[in-house]
């Protein structure tokens, strides 16, 4: 006598079985931020150029680079110092004293920058 399994798979099957769908995270390609940063990235350049100004293409980014970088270092003060991070894990007294200084240094030549281009 032949088992369950066995003639089960000679009656043929009216139902199309289908996978279940599981949903994806987008990639990081495929976000409206990496989108967003991809047009910033891609346009002002190439209209500066187009406009036969891009000594202006280097001044613009240089600003915004100056406004970054202190942004950049505060936060990563703030992050890496929280109480969300292990004791271990927590930034010491020089890479605190590093940040620091580079984000005063940044936000100083950031006012500098601004003073001499625009007053």
């Amino acid at each position: 006598m032949t088992g369950v399994a066995e003639s089960s798979s000679r009656v043929p099957c009216h139902r199309t079985l289908v996978a279940p769908t599981t949903r994806t995270r987008p990639t990081l390609t495929t976000t409206a931020a990496a989108s967003a940063d991809t047009l910033w990235l891609t346009f002002p350049p190439m209209m500066l150029l187009f406009l036969d100004k891009p000594f202006g293409l280097t001044l613009v980014y240089g600003v915004l680079g100056s406004a970054f970088m202190p942004f950049l270092a505060i936060t990563l003060m703030l992050l890496l110092n929280s109480k969300r991070i292990e004791r271990d894990g927590r930034s010491g007294w020089l890479s605190n004293t590093l940040l620091g200084a580079s984000s005063a240094l940044f936000l100083v030549l950031l006012v500098s920058d601004l003073v001499e281009r625009f007053g």
